[in-house]
């Protein structure tokens, strides 16, 4: 049991060197995920690999997980302090620290987000803390949650897990992302993913449009409405979408179009108000072409994040012994499905730099960095620190 800085140290260099000893299987393991990109909640083959390696490791695997298909939970409780059956008390008291696995890739271009570094960068940390044995003396639990990207129907494994319980009894949770500089924090706002689907009458466009209540107006008008709300929302707000459907010939009166969309603000609060005002522009909308409209939920809502002080200045402190350079916050402002995490126990959603300044996520250039040297690189950088930090929240009971 580490009780003073020395054999704390000492834990940490183990962990660390066994990163730097393992760093071909590690990278090995993101590229053949980078190199079969799967979609939300079909990510069978990254979640067998990931679970693979941490079941070899002596991880007690449970997937799927909660009634997901690719959703995973790897717990594993070393015997410590020579207790070859430690009692339920014992167990209990132990602290828990989760690591958090993404790995779905985004339709059409692959890893763009860098999933495939993320996932196996906390599989990595949780099997750097698995080599200590009987000298760790804490819980690590590695979740595996699908579909974090809102590109398919009720994405965000996250909240899916958070509404089940599953970090019901863990202490903190931490992952690492990636993008084009390095960052302890970056606000993630609460999102809210939407469908409206407009309902008119189909009519021959030139014979008789007269009779026909044009779904696809409905449509346009609902954009040029919000575009009209624009200037009455706080800067933080971002309203964004698509017509996925717009109707199936010119010559026809569009009797169906579909709107999807994402409203975002920095509150879930803040968040209610403004959807609100999004679906008064489709209500409108509708009503102006005597249409009707219906509203569904695309995604699961994410929260806003709250980072956690106290995990951002162990990370920073690691980053550091580390030799890594880091700002305190970054200015891109995204969603993920970790807030909603975040409001139920202490988290932290550090990056680290694959690409220079400028360099968008979601672009072809972000997907081949994403299994790059360099992106290999940030990856065992991300492993190492995430161990190091669960080191030292376990040294610190």
């Amino acid at each position: 049991m580490p009780t003073c800085q020395q054999n704390l140290a000492a834990l940490k260099k183990r962990a660390v060197s066994w990163v730097d000893e393992h760093a071909a299987e590690l990278i090995s393991l993101a590229d053949e995920i980078h190199s079969h990109p799967e979609l939300g909640f079909a990510e069978h083959r990254a979640a067998s690999l990931l679970t693979h390696a941490l079941a070899e490791a002596g991880f007690t695997v449970m997937l799927p997980y909660t009634g997901l298909a690719t959703a995973f939970r790897a717990a594993l409780e070393t015997p410590a302090h020579g207790l070859a059956r430690p009692s339920e008390e014992h167990r209990e008291s132990r602290i828990k620290v989760a690591f958090l696995a993404e790995y779905d890739a985004l339709p059409g271009i692959g890893h763009a987000c860098a999933h495939n570094l993320s996932g196996v960068a906390s599989a990595g940390a949780a099997l750097a803390l698995a080599e200590l044995g009987e000298d760790l003396i804490g819980t690590v639990v590695v979740f595996g949650t699908p579909a974090e990207e809102g590109t398919v129907p009720q994405a965000g494994g996250k909240v899916h897990l958070a509404e089940a319980g599953a970090f019901a009894d863990i202490d903190s949770a931490m992952m690492f992302h990636f993008g084009d500089c390095n960052v302890l924090t970056t606000p993630l706002l609460a999102r809210e993913s939407l469908v409206l689907s407009f309902h008119g009458r189909a009519a021959h466009a030139a014979g008789s449009p007269e009779s026909g209540l044009n779904a696809l107006d409905a449509a346009v008008l609902f954009f040029n409405a919000v575009n009209a709300l624009r200037q009455h929302l706080t800067a933080d707000v971002r309203v964004h979408g698509i017509i996925s459907h717009g109707g199936e010939s010119p010559n026809t009166i569009p009797d169906f179009t579909e709107v999807k969309l994402n409203v975002r603000a920095e509150t879930l609060a803040s968040l209610t108000t403004v959807v609100e005002r999004v679906r008064d522009c489709a209500r409108g909308a509708a009503l102006a072409t005597g249409t009707r409209v219906e509203f569904a939920q695309w995604a699961k809502t994410y929260a806003d994040f709250i980072p956690d002080r106290r995990l951002l200045d162990l990370l920073g402190q690691n980053l550091t012994a580390l030799g890594v350079e880091w700002e305190e916050a970054g200015t891109a402002r995204f969603s993920s499905d970790i807030g909603t995490v975040s409001h139920l126990i202490p988290c932290a959603h550090p990056y680290l730099a694959i690409v220079p300044r400028g360099v968008p996520g979601h672009s072809e250039a972000f997907c081949r960095a994403a299994a790059s040297p360099e992106g290999h690189r940030a990856m065992l950088l991300a492993a190492k620190a995430l161990a190091l930090t669960a080191l030292d929240i376990f040294d610190s009971k």
